[in-house]
């Protein structure tokens, strides 16, 4: 494989584990805040979201360390 195409795919392989963090947290995040507005319970739910989002894209990015040790 030539070597500017090994550089792109481990620089896009590395882009997409900073989306696959930074995603599920912002978006829960948006939703719990979402949720606290209607609810009047501000910043509750929104903090609970940032959390639950945050250990959703760790996890994504976990299995996708593990399937790539198995290839």
């Amino acid at each position: 494989m030539p070597k500017k195409l090994k550089i792109g795919r481990e620089l896009g392989e590395s882009l997409t584990l900073g989306i696959e963090l930074v995603v599920p947290t912002l978006l829960c995040a948006f939703l719990g805040y979402l949720a606290d507005k209607n609810f009047g319970t501000f910043p509750v739910i929104m903090i609970i979201g940032v959390f639950l989002g945050a250990a959703g894209g760790f996890w994504n990015v976990v299995k996708r360390f593990i399937r790539g040790r198995r290839n």
